[in-house]
């Protein structure tokens, strides 16, 4: 074997621990939020924010700059996103917490909401609901 080889494959071997250690001793800090539009339609054309909002936390702080923003082709019938939560405040929630999804055009009009309760560990279904005006 040459020199060249046997680096390699103790380098892989070394990226493989790194990985196995990093994802035992780390729990998930993401949310799977999965969003839908009403009747199973397909999601029209749009950007959709995903915020995660709490009324009963006294820290606001803790949920500043928890946006996350997803594009919309108009093709799919659901969306998957996987939403991080950095704050251990964020992810146990008070009760009453809640995921919020807002769909707007590119120039800002609102198109559709949903909301869901947050469930920490558990994938959070949002169904978006075409706004009427």
């Amino acid at each position: 074997m040459n020199d060249h080889l046997k680096r390699r494959t103790l380098m892989l071997g070394v990226g493989a621990v790194l990985m196995a250690r990093q994802a035992h001793s780390e729990p998930s800090t993401d949310i799977r939020v999965i969003l839908a539009f009403e009747g199973g339609n397909q999601i029209p054309k749009g950007s959709i924010d995903i915020t995660l909002e709490d009324p009963a936390m006294a820290d606001k702080t803790a949920l500043q700059d928890m946006t996350w923003r997803v594009t919309s082709t108009g093709k799919d019938r659901k969306i998957a996103v996987p939403v991080p939560v950095s704050s251990p405040a964020a992810r146990t929630g008070s009760g009453t917490a809640q995921i919020v999804a807002r769909m707007t055009r590119a120039d800002g009009w609102l198109l559709a909401r949903g909301s869901a309760r947050f469930q920490a560990d558990q994938p959070i279904e949002i169904t978006l609901h075409q706004v009427m005006y």
